[in-house]
């Protein structure tokens, strides 16, 4: 069976001055507010990102919102939590507690400086694997350890990422973590073997 699901957005904030001064900013707004415990980390791995947990965790545990910058003009919005209500959020859930995380901070900011900023998110998609890689993909779910993988289990998750590699098939950490939530990982887990994935592809598209 061909594993089709809906992804959680992209959400941008595309900015037109220094992404870093706008991310020093942004997390002294929010440590003045009192609301939220904010951890910055610059040049961290060629990046800079900053945690926002607010206080007010919706129904959401362990919820925070990480504004991410790489390279170029665009901030990425990325929101995790150890346990989502339900436990698979669906678009509209992830989208409101990006919202309920920055919405207010991009207002004070936008506010203070005299900018429009705001969070885009990308439209609706799914993504789907190929025969070939949904193939590989569900050998490896299939028969998995979903707590801790076995050295068996690394070995058909490296498979799959040969196949996606050999084939083209490109997904990003996001997709992959779809994916593997709907076939029965944690949603921490699910992180930290994408996370693994997307490296073991990064290092074949440079040999």
């Amino acid at each position: 069976m061909t594993i089709k699901i809906e992804t959680l957005p992209d959400i941008l904030i595309n900015i037109s001055g220094s992404p870093k001064k706008f991310l020093q900013e942004i997390s002294l707004i929010a440590q003045q507010s009192g609301l939220y415990q904010v951890k910055a980390h610059f040049n961290f791995g060629g990046m800079d990102i900053v945690n926002f947990c607010p206080h007010d965790q919706l129904v959401h545990k362990e919820l925070y919102g990480q504004l991410i910058h790489h390279e170029g003009p665009e901030i990425r919005v990325e929101v995790r939590a150890s346990r989502w209500v339900p436990e698979h959020p669906p678009r509209s859930i992830y989208i409101e507690a990006a919202q309920h995380i920055f919405a207010n901070l991009i207002k004070s900011y936008n506010s203070r400086n005299n900018k429009r900023y705001r969070m885009r998110i990308i439209a609706d998609k799914c993504f789907i694997l190929p025969p070939k890689s949904n193939k590989a993909f569900k050998q490896f779910t299939d028969l998995a350890n979903k707590s801790v993988l076995h050295p068996l289990d690394w070995d058909r998750l490296y498979r799959f990422v040969r196949v996606c590699h050999a084939t083209r098939v490109y997904f990003s950490e996001e997709q992959l973590r779809g994916l593997l939530s709907k076939e029965g990982f944690s949603d921490d887990y699910s992180a930290y073997i994408s996370d693994i994935a997307r490296h073991c592809y990064n290092f074949m598209k440079t040999k």
